[in-house]
């Protein structure tokens, strides 16, 4: 018996379309009722996964996300930080100075300023998008070189 199932959601999880089939729905209830907890496991933040966890009835103290490609692990009820294994503001701006120098975009979730980036760009408005987010223009230069940072993506133009 399965006591734990982990599901990504882009390309697993959602359909196509963004949206939770009813078949994903009824699998998951299903488990769950059996005793199978559910974790969404995503390199989303929990504020972008919200309204799954929502529709799925995932909100209780019980009930944890892997968000950031699973750099944070957080009860879903009151954004307890269970587990962090995060980076830092200097390694964002070493990524941010080689990204640079590759002739990339990059943009970073930071704790104190969220989504951040030092150009916008189609990415970071997508992600921007999907996860319900504002967007900060920030040189990663001017990060503290202690500060928490979750994700940091370089992606090519």
């Amino acid at each position: 018996m399965y006591k734990l199932v982990a599901l990504d959601m882009d390309g697993t999880l959602l359909s196509s379309d963004g949206t939770i089939s009813q078949e994903n729905k009824a699998a998951i209830s299903a488990a769950r009722e059996q005793g199978v907890s559910i974790v969404l496991a995503s390199g989303r933040p929990l504020e972008g996964m919200t309204w799954a966890l929502t529709e799925l009835n995932m909100t209780g103290s019980n009930d944890f996300v892997l968000s950031y490609n699973a750099s944070l692990v957080q009860r879903v009820s009151n954004k307890e930080i269970i587990r962090s294994e995060t980076l830092t503001g200097l390694d964002a701006k070493n990524i941010a100075s080689l990204a640079n120098d590759l002739g990339v975009h990059v943009h970073a979730f930071t704790r104190r300023q969220g989504l951040i980036t030092p150009k916008n760009n189609y990415y970071t408005d997508h992600e921007a998008k999907i996860n319900g987010l504002a967007i900060t223009i920030e040189d990663f230069a001017t990060l503290e070189n202690d500060e928490e940072v979750m994700k940091v993506w370089a992606l090519k133009h």
